[in-house]
């Protein structure tokens, strides 16, 4: 899920940390990306080609 500012990342974080909503509906809600019409789902992808940083714990 993509969003646009740290604050609104920490609120969804916690409503779904506090089981006060699903990852799939607040995604649906809140997603900036194609992937929210899919409910956070973003599908297969090259793993050289996302974040740096996600790469780096990934691999």
């Amino acid at each position: 899920m993509r969003v646009d500012n740290l604050g609104m990342a920490q609120e969804i974080y916690l409503r779904i940390k506090d089981r006060r909503q699903s990852f799939d509906k607040l995604a649906r809600l809140y997603s900036l990306g194609t992937e929210a019409k899919f409910g956070g789902v973003m599908g297969p992808m090259v793993v050289e080609r996302i974040h740096p940083k996600i790469y780096y714990h990934l691999s």
